[in-house]
């Protein structure tokens, strides 16, 4: 209630869902913090990656995470998280 989301992890409701996960839900009742796609490091929705999560993932324009990028794009290295042993991938 009041705007907050379950946070399935913990199980305790908050603004914030945590990295990996997103809001789903609206109303009083069924606001959830959702797992986004293994590809994703976040994600605004189960199918509009924000940022990839791996080595040779690279987020493409159309908000996929894929390993190459689409025809006259060029990959874009990306970097590691800090105190995490998780690298979020590059961008096309």
């Amino acid at each position: 209630k009041d705007s907050a989301y379950l946070d399935i992890v913990s199980k305790t409701c908050g603004f914030v869902c945590p990295h990996g996960y997103y809001f789903d839900g609206s109303g009083d009742i069924g606001r959830k913090c959702v797992k986004c796609k293994p590809e994703c490091y976040e994600c605004l929705s189960d199918g509009y990656c924000m940022e990839c999560l791996g080595n040779n993932r690279f987020l493409t324009p159309s908000a996929e995470c894929t390993t190459s990028c689409p025809p006259t794009y060029y990959p874009r290295k990306g970097l590691s998280i800090k105190d995490s042993t998780s690298l979020v991938g590059g961008t096309c």
